[in-house]
């Protein structure tokens, strides 16, 4: 019988952090309104180079706008934490499932002031094919900042990083310590 510490984890986003970031996206594709007067006014840029930072600012925070949204109405665990491994769907670039036999290691990354769990598969390429060409990019990005293709950032959820990481580290050593559990 496993003890109170390996239970099964899941984690939920927190709606407020959600809604925050659903309402900072759409002020930011309502701010590509003065963009574009700015264009069309005889101030500095050009209408053309207006456009192309509305189309950008519209196109980023419209997905960003879309994704909290869906968070919102999707009542889906962010993370699912257990013996067998970890879900992943904390991010538009979640990881999916990655059992614990999967993993190598794990440590903190840090990107300006936003730090991430950061998951290194004992093999990143044969990880990263079983993504999606697009997650594939964005993961690959992830090794070449943080040393790992797997971020989680607890910004969004509820749970705090050093919770999320004593969660991980619990499961980890666990499995290492009974690698083979029927």
């Amino acid at each position: 019988m496993m003890d109170r510490e390996m239970d099964e984890i899941v984690v939920y986003h927190s709606r407020w952090k959600m809604i925050l970031l659903a309402l900072g996206a759409l002020a930011f594709v309502l701010g590509a309104i003065p963009i574009i007067q700015g264009g069309i006014s005889e101030g500095g840029y050009s209408l053309f180079m207006c456009l192309i930072m509305a189309l950008a600012d519209i196109v980023f925070f419209g997905i960003c706008f879309v994704y909290a949204c869906q968070i919102l109405f999707r009542n889906t665990p962010a993370l699912k934490i257990n013996s067998e491994g970890i879900f992943d769907d904390a991010s538009a670039v979640g990881a999916g499932f990655v059992g614990w036999d999967e993993i190598d290691s794990f440590h903190i990354g840090q990107v300006h002031l936003q730090s991430f769990v950061c998951i290194v598969p004992k093999d990143i390429e044969a990880f990263l094919q079983r993504q999606p060409v697009w997650k594939r990019y964005l993961m690959k990005s992830n090794v070449n900042l943080v040393g790992a293709p797997i971020t989680i950032s607890a910004m969004g959820l509820q749970m705090s990083l050093d919770d999320l990481v004593k969660r991980v580290e619990t499961h980890l050593f666990a499995h290492r310590m009974h690698p083979f559990r029927s």
